[in-house]
């Protein structure tokens, strides 16, 4: 196969070309795929795990409303929080839809488990809320102390002026109407006490926290009213005037405040609060978890799938790093071998050609030329080839006619001596050759052969050896200008590419910045968190204390109560006693004066014992209901305080879990900015490999522009071999003229006078 120099310049520039577009491409390719990754990192995962913390918030936020539902006092506050709890719940819907169009089929399965886990807890949260919602305990408790209290008063009030009129009546009684009156009194006095229990039994029914105990006390509630109404019933008979109308008010008062009552029992019979709570801390607190428990596994496999993205982008990177730089090595080694091969090729051929012409243009015929190659040089080696030959059979000629005189100037014998002549021109013409050759090893590839006659295969051959040469030097000059080219485009889209990765890199710098200063904040925010909730635990033992001693408190003046109801007993016994014995004085007639007298100031003193110690009754009933009051808020608020306190451990807990999700983002982008920074430094290796191969194209390009070639008007004119400088003394000048010699003769060729020196070639 003919390979010539055109052929393997194209073949090893273009093979270097192709292996330098192959090295940018898989570069661009690659360095696209990591920073695709890169942006599937910061848009995909980060996103995911941010939206997931969100989703916790939600649900943290949602179940601290629900409770907040639980201890409100008033149906604007659990309206305000009904609506915060759907406010809540739409954006976690929202933020599951952005979650799961984010999200792998994997991702979604969980997504899946977390939203059946949510919507378990979102219906007992609904009945939490309905519960809630009732705030039973609350709605009894405010009409046990304002629609029964009136009601309650006026009976009291009344059937104590039944009891007062009783009594005054008492004193007065004939002895057969006395055990009627004592009997009346009776009845009164256990309606009052009746009437009493039912308050106090109603009272217990608001505070009990169980349905079992609140049950008993409606029994009691249900039987003192049955024995109202009878001892009512048993009473009306025994009565008259201002004590049956104020009976008769009695009457109406306790109906109404037994129907009050019997609301407020019903009411707190719905024990919806409590209910609430022990749905809303059981069940609603197990589902609750659950959820939460989801979440946390949604989040950790995000983390999971955010260091799954950063090994396959460190794989890539090392892949193509190594793939690139081996592409480079190749197209460097190709580079070098394949202008060592044109260049050594080319060098060698024009050495042999010059050592021939030189050798010819002094007279050595001898010279064996030998072409080894089949492309231009070897074309050229053998026209150098043909050459010798002529020369070779001119030195027989001669030798043949002139014996050994070779070196001696020729003179033309006569005007008709052609072969002398002819040796002459031949002598001129080897010169001219000389100089050809001379210019060749300067680089002067300008100038022009013009043969003699139409058989001078010498100066054809020279003329085309020149042509050749100025064709080739031509084509590697050109495919040096195409690699200078190419590097240089290469290099440019390198530095755009380290461009990039320098702003993605300080983007990624800002965004941790700003993840640092948010940790920052958390952090401050679970530090006060913390310090809240032992503030929190502080009030709680501080209340729980003040409670157990007014619960003390009251039961001492139960005590009292109990200790007075005892003397009142007394006084009444003794007023019973000092009626029987005024009664039997009167019996005795004279002789019991005296004993009625002490009878009716004993009855005086037990009248005064009966009225203080029912004043003092009445004294200790209040402080009482003041004590248990007192003692009432106080178990309400301990609970609230320990709520609050169990919502700032929540706080303070998600402040935690939230700077440690802030410090794994911020990890995150700090590997993401290492990541980038690497990409960078890829791309300036890939710039300096590039610039590298640029400048080894330069220096082809000057190692060619060794060779001067017509290209442009400012070089020096042509050399023109057709004119040959001569004279009729028959002396060699440099500038050599062919004298016409009738039809045999050749065109002048004319060479030039400048003369260069082996000493300026540059041997390859």
């Amino acid at each position: 196969m003919r390979l010539t120099i055109k052929l393997k310049l194209f073949a090893g520039f273009g093979l270097l070309l192709v292996l330098l577009a192959i090295t940018a491409f898989i570069g661009i390719n690659k360095l696209a795929g990591m920073n695709e990754r890169l942006n599937s990192m910061a848009d995909v995962s980060a996103e995911k795990v941010r939206i997931g913390a969100r989703m916790n918030q939600n649900l943290l936020e949602i179940s601290r409303a629900e409770k907040n539902i639980i201890l409100s006092d008033t149906q604007e506050k659990v309206d305000e929080y009904t609506a915060y709890i759907e406010n809540e719940r739409e954006a976690l819907l929202e933020r599951e839809k952005r979650f799961e169009a984010l999200t792998d089929a994997e991702g979604k399965v969980a997504l899946k488990e977390f939203q059946d886990a949510f919507d378990e807890y979102y219906t007992v949260h609904k009945e939490v809320r309905a519960l809630g919602r009732l705030n039973s305990n609350v709605r009894a408790l405010a009409l046990s102390q304002s629609e029964a209290k009136e009601p309650f008063d006026r009976a009291a009030q009344a059937i104590q002026t039944v009891i007062d009129d009783l009594l005054a009546k008492l004193g007065q009684s004939a002895d057969y109407q006395l055990q009627r009156s004592i009997h009346s009194l009776d009845l009164a006095i256990d309606i009052s006490n009746s009437l009493g229990a039912v308050r106090r039994a109603e009272k217990n029914i608001i505070l009990v926290p169980t349905v079992e105990e609140m049950k008993s006390y409606s029994d009691d509630i249900s039987a003192k009213a049955q024995e109202i109404a009878t001892m009512v019933s048993s009473l009306k008979p025994l009565v008259d005037g201002d004590a049956a109308a104020s009976l008769s008010v009695f009457e109406k008062a306790s109906a109404s405040y037994l129907d009050v009552c019997d609301h407020v029992r019903d009411t707190a019979l719905e024990n919806g609060n409590n209910r609430a709570k022990a749905l809303a801390w059981g069940t609603g607190r197990e589902l609750l978890d659950a959820a939460q428990k989801q979440m946390t596994d949604i989040v950790t496999d995000n983390d999971a799938d955010m260091e799954r993205d950063q090994t396959l982008s460190d794989q890539n990177y090392a892949t193509a790093r190594n793939l690139m730089l081996a592409l480079a090595a190749g197209a460097v080694l190709i580079g070098i071998v394949v202008s060592l091969w044109i260049a050594i090729g080319i060098g060698r051929g024009l050495t042999k050609a010059i050592n021939v012409t030189k050798a010819v243009a002094i007279g050595d015929v001898e010279q064996d030329v030998e072409v080894t190659s089949h492309d231009e040089i070897g074309e050229l080696l053998t026209s150098m080839r043909t050459l010798v030959e002529a020369e070779r059979e001119a030195a027989s000629i001669a030798e043949s006619i002139s014996v050994g005189e070779l070196d001696v100037d020729l003179t033309e014998r006569s005007e008709k001596d052609k072969l002398l002549l002819a040796m002459k021109d031949l002598l001129n013409a080897e010169r001219s050759v000389k100089d050809v050759a001379e210019s060749l090893a300067d680089g002067d590839l300008r100038v022009h052969v013009t043969p003699r006659s139409a058989k001078d295969s010498l100066m054809r051959a020279l003329g085309s050896m020149i042509a050749k040469l100025q064709t080739v030097i031509s084509e590697v000059q050109s495919g040096a200008e195409n690699v200078a080219s190419g590097s240089e485009e290469m290099s440019a889209s390198s530095e755009q590419l380290s461009q990039g990765a320098t702003e993605q890199a300080a983007a990624v710098e800002e965004c941790s910045s700003s993840m640092e200063e948010m940790g920052a904040s958390i952090a401050q925010n679970a530090d006060n968190a913390r310090q809240t909730e032992s503030i929190a635990a502080k009030a709680a033992d501080d209340a729980r204390g003040s409670g157990e001693a007014v619960a003390e408190t009251v039961k001492a003046m139960k005590d009292i109560a109990s200790k007075i109801s005892i003397i009142e007993e007394i006084a009444r016994q003794t007023d019973l006693l000092a009626l029987n014995a005024a009664v039997e004085a009167a019996r005795a007639g004279d002789h019991g004066k005296g004993f009625a007298v002490v009878a009716a100031e004993v009855r005086k003193l037990a009248e005064r014992s009966q009225t203080a110690a029912a004043e003092i009754n009445e004294l200790s009933a209040n402080s009482t209901a003041v004590a248990e009051k007192a003692g009432t808020l106080l178990e309400k608020l301990v609970p609230d305080i320990q709520k609050t306190s169990e919502l700032v451990q929540e706080i303070s807990a998600s402040s935690t879990e939230q700077n440690a999700g802030a410090e794994e983002v911020n990890k995150a982008l700090q590997q993401l900015d290492q990541i980038i920074q690497m990409n960078a430094s890829s791309s300036e290796e890939l710039a300096s490999t590039s610039e590298e191969l640029s400048a080894q194209a330069e220096q082809l390009h000057a190692s060619i522009a060794f060779f001067r070639l017509d290209g442009s008007a400012s070089e020096a004119g042509a050399k023109d071999l057709g004119k040959l400088a001569g004279g009729g003394n028959g002396k060699a000048k440099s500038r050599l003229a062919l004298p016409r010699q009738g039809k045999n003769s050749a065109p002048p060729v004319d060479l030039g006078d400048e003369e260069g020196e082996d000493k300026e070639f540059e041997r390859y």
